[in-house]
């Protein structure tokens, strides 16, 4: 049945996702559970209860009591207890709006963990590391949170509450509140998204990819985003938690290395994937997380790939029989086939080694200065493009990159703020470089996002048609049908 005006819903909920009520990610987690695949217990605070709060100010009284139930069903699910021993739940608060907005809105990991969790979390493990690694995850994750919503001076509360109800309440009013942040808001406003869709919150109990060996966090691409080819791509970072990828601060290993050092996960993420992109009938993302050798799946999302892999795409979806001719035709139509064609250099060797390689996160060639700041209330200078040089980027950076010709990072991998903003912006961008102090502010550089180089100075261009553009021209002249009006 639909989503009701129900303002929490669990896992065990019969309803057909609805990503307005329940956000992108929610409607996500409901999808894959409900086609057997292993997903942690869950439940959604929906969109209705972002408004129930936006007009109360609050959490109203009756959602903090039925919030309370869906821990206690977590808790039975889990076989764990909630802030206390001997074995402690822990929980991921995270937003999930009706559209995609990456990085923008806040997430808080490891959530309930007090003195007693604590505690109890090193008996049940024996690793002092992990046990430190989850303190400092959720600390780093909740300090901003909780900071940017603390109560009044008159009135303080402890930034991190020792109760864990008091940090699970205090945690969903400042995800929800996240939906109208600076950042949120700039990137509403650039992709044209109503103010007013909100946000639901996911309350998910946590497992642990920083549990030790045969543990870690991933995200698995069942096409390459860049070329569209149909090979699995994607990153894995062992004894680790989700925020290692994400954030950029790391730059990951190639998933393929689990097929050495876990075979069986990585046939199972074979099978996932074939799984997930066919019921879908288009390229996932997906999110997972390996807690001492077992599997699980946390999102599962359409694949942002350029947009000439998005035509590679379309074109092999019909040759595999998941998709038809004329759907691949309506597709490819809203396509600017014109624009695919594609700037490659001319002549890239004749200057020598490239000046940094690094991963080929967005395509495209782009010549500029190198930045590692840019101005982003200035003018800058006429006929002078920005190549922004940076460590890492956050969501904070997104203005600065709008600006910029390029982007290029030290740390990261193809899942990392950078990757994913640059693809969405269309911009050339590499990541995961290692350290350029040798690069100077002002340099000139040709950056290709292709091949994954960067370049001293301005290298020769020239203009191609790649084969799979030509066939969609062919294809959508065939079905004028399949054009969207």
């Amino acid at each position: 049945m639909p989503v009701t005006d129900e303002t929490i819903v669990n896992a065990e909920a019969e309803i057909q996702a609805d990503k307005m009520m329940l956000g992108g990610k929610g409607s996500s987690l409901f999808w894959m559970a409900s086609q057997g695949l292993p997903v942690p217990p869950f439940f959604v605070l929906t969109t209705r209860a972002w408004r129930d709060w936006r007009s109360a100010g609050q959490l109203p009284q009756q959602q903090v009591v039925r919030v309370m139930e869906m821990i206690s069903w977590l808790e039975r699910s889990t076989g764990r207890t909630f802030g206390a021993g001997p074995k402690p739940l822990l929980v991921s608060v995270r937003s999930t709006g009706p559209v995609s907005m990456p990085g923008m809105m806040d997430t808080i990991l490891n959530l309930g963990l007090t003195p007693e969790a604590v505690g109890a979390l090193f008996q049940e493990f024996g690793d002092l590391r992990m046990v430190a690694d989850v303190i400092t995850n959720f600390v780093g994750t909740a300090t901003p949170v909780f900071a940017a919503n603390q109560d009044s001076p008159q009135t303080p509360h402890p930034l991190l509450p020792q109760s864990a109800e008091a940090q699970l309440v205090r945690a969903i009013e400042g995800v929800f509140a996240s939906w109208n942040n600076e950042r949120a808001r700039l990137y509403r406003r650039m992709n044209r998204i109503p103010d007013d869709y909100g946000t639901a919150v996911i309350v998910q109990a946590m497992v642990f990819g920083n549990a030790g060996g045969f543990s870690g966090t991933g995200v698995l691409f069942t096409r390459d985003p860049v070329t569209g080819e149909r090979v699995l791509r994607g990153e894995w970072v062992p004894a680790a938690q989700g925020e290692a990828i994400v954030s950029g601060r790391t730059t990951p290993a190639a998933v393929e290395v689990l097929e050495q050092t876990q075979p069986a996960i990585y046939r199972r993420l074979h099978e996932v994937a074939d799984q997930l992109e066919r019921a879908a009938r288009e390229p996932q993302d997906i999110e997972f997380t390996v807690e001492q050798g077992t599997l699980f799946l946390l999102q599962s999302r359409a694949l942002k790939s350029a947009p000439l892999a998005a035509c590679r795409t379309a074109l092999d979806l019909v040759d595999e029989g998941v998709i038809t001719t004329q759907e691949a035709a309506r597709r490819l139509s809203s396509l600017d086939l014109s624009e695919l064609y594609t700037d490659v250099l001319r002549d890239p060797g004749a200057t020598g080694a490239p000046l940094a390689a690094g991963l080929a996160a967005s395509p495209g060639i782009a010549q500029g200065t190198i930045a590692r700041e840019i101005d982003v209330n200035g003018s800058g200078i006429p006929g002078r493009p920005l190549v922004l040089l940076r460590p890492e980027t956050s969501p904070h950076d997104l203005p600065a990159m709008r600006r910029a010709a390029a982007v290029i990072t030290e740390k990261g991998g193809l899942t990392s703020h950078a990757a994913i903003v640059a693809r969405e912006l269309k911009i050339p961008c590499v990541v995961g470089c290692g350290e350029l102090k040798s690069i100077r502010d002002g340099e000139e550089v040709t950056v290709d996002g292709t091949t994954g180089a960067v370049y001293r100075g301005r290298l020769a261009v020239e203009r191609v048609v790649p084969e799979a553009v030509r066939r969609a021209e062919t294809l959508v002249h065939d079905y004028p049908a399949g054009r969207v009006s």
